[in-house]
């Protein structure tokens, strides 16, 4: 994922909130070698995800660029911290420095997968997880769980970023998604639920999937309403899913988008033996491109 400081903007003026899968620190945080590994290692026991550096937050809204004076390690620093205050070492993490504008320093992004390793232990010989937006000590029985992460259903859902085109006063983009398994285990046996804001105006049948409810989401504090296009993926019609076996839900649909109503989009993943999985994906522009970017899951 490319990092621009217009990308860092658009969290703050969009007032993305922080989520299971998003965190917002200030540089002072840095300093702090232990919390730091405490924090990166939450995010790789649970479902990964993204620590902003340089970002001034309340109630968990971004509300300004980090303005503090406060020296920021470079990213080579910051590796050597986590690979020291971390066990296991946490494999492909990505660490972004970007310049800040409002001082002569460096924002920080991490971006932390998650991690087929776990758990993780820091350097405080804790295990930590993502729960309620903070880093909590994990339970025995958690540690557990995580060990058998390799062998239960983990499926992904990565929509593809598109030409924004201009048709009607409204926003047009063509929409692909790629289903991935990710873990040793077949699967045999899944559903997906995909929710769109209902203002949006596409049509999924051409992918098998039907639509027969609307159901009222929150977003940002604000309960606004999505209309559900749903599909059980059984044998022997439908592929199955074997280890990094990837394909696309079907041929690009069109989607037209009114002005000011971009929204987030969630996945739902079923599968048996495994709690239902829900991703969050929330749209950003970068010159008339319309990008996906991950906020949610659990």
């Amino acid at each position: 994922m490319e990092w621009t400081l217009d990308k860092i903007n658009q969290y703050v003026t969009g007032k993305i909130g922080e989520s299971l899968n998003l965190d917002y620190k200030a540089l002072a945080a840095l300093q702090d070698s232990k919390e730091l590994a405490k924090d990166v290692s939450s995010f790789a026991n649970s479902d990964g995800g993204i620590i902003i550096y340089g970002i001034k937050e309340k109630n968990q809204i971004p509300t300004a660029i980090d303005s503090d004076a406060t020296k920021c390690p470079n990213a080579e620093t910051i590796e050597q911290i986590l690979s020291s205050h971390i066990s296991p070492k946490i494999s492909n993490l990505k660490i972004h420095s970007l310049p800040n504008p409002n001082h002569h320093n460096t924002l920080l992004v991490i971006e932390i997968p998650r991690s087929d390793l776990a758990p993780h232990m820091a350097k405080d010989n804790r295990y930590y997880k993502r729960y309620n937006l903070k880093s909590a000590p994990m339970e025995h029985y958690e540690i557990e769980d995580i060990r058998h992460r390799l062998i239960l259903p983990n499926i992904e859902i990565t929509p593809r970023q598109a030409e924004i085109r201009q048709q009607n006063n409204l926003h047009v983009i063509d929409f692909l998604a790629v289903i991935v398994n990710c873990n040793n285990s077949l699967v045999l046996y899944y559903s997906l639920q995909i929710n769109f804001p209902k203002s949006w105006v596409l049509d999924l049948t051409p992918w098998g999937f039907e639509s027969n409810t609307e159901t009222e989401i929150n977003v940002n504090g604000a309960n606004e309403l999505y209309k559900t296009w749903t599909k059980n993926f059984l044998p022997p019609s439908s592929m199955h899913l074997w280890k990094n076996k990837q394909f696309t839900l079907g041929k690009a649909v069109k989607i037209e988008i009114p002005p000011n109503e971009f929204k987030p989009i969630y996945f739902i993943v079923s599968c048996p033996d495994a709690s239902d999985k829900i991703i969050e994906y929330y749209p950003l522009f970068q010159q008339d491109v319309l990008s996906w970017n991950r906020i949610e899951s659990n």
